[in-house]
């Protein structure tokens, strides 16, 4: 369902160009949806997610009271690198692009529709497992033939703020990571 509600905002594009560190740098009209459980949340396609209370750095108070602030002069939320900033894109065929913001069931969506070909991207913030943020993709395709869908991501640089280790699971195939928050040290 791509219908606007009184809760669904659907438009046909997304803002290009936005600020992802503070919203008083940005622009009118140029700040990208999030979503967020109270626990973990994101800014849609951005490189960084946040969890609640996982802050980083020292209490050096701020030499304004106001904007901008300098990330990493003094205590901020801990940046963790995204893994759900997944975007996808379909080569070789014509169709349609919209987008959605459903702020009473906190799902984004990406629609892609053309002709036999609908693409639905749907980024939420779990509510009963906290720690999770979902990327669901399904595609129904009544073609009669096959169309290739590029996946990319926006994992950002590795953290300054958590160092995170891979370590092997118990389980086939399967692999963990734990991170550790450091502390940040000025140059």
């Amino acid at each position: 369902m791509t219908a606007g509600t009184p809760t669904r905002f659907v438009t046909d594009s997304l803002p290009t160009e936005h600020q992802r560190v503070t919203v008083r740098q940005s622009r009118n009209g140029t700040i990208m949806p999030s979503v967020a459980n109270g626990y973990v949340g994101t800014v849609i396609y951005s490189d960084t997610v946040h969890v609640s209370g996982v802050f980083n750095g020292k209490a050096n108070p701020k030499k304004k009271p106001v904007y901008p602030v300098y990330f990493y002069e003094h205590a901020h939320r801990a940046r963790i690198p995204s893994t759900v900033a997944i975007d996808f894109r379909l080569t070789g065929v014509q169709g349609k692009t919209s987008y959605a913001l459903d702020v009473l069931e906190g799902v984004f969506y990406k629609w892609f529709k053309a002709e036999n070909l609908r693409v639905e991207q749907r980024i939420y913030a779990h509510r009963s497992r906290k720690n999770l943020l979902v990327v669901e993709i399904s595609v129904k395709n009544k073609a009669d033939k096959e169309f290739l869908m590029k996946l990319s991501t926006n994992r950002g640089d590795s953290s300054a703020d958590v160092e995170f280790k891979t370590i092997e699971s118990n389980r086939s195939g399967a692999l963990a990571a734990f991170g550790m928050v450091g502390i940040v040290t000025q140059l």
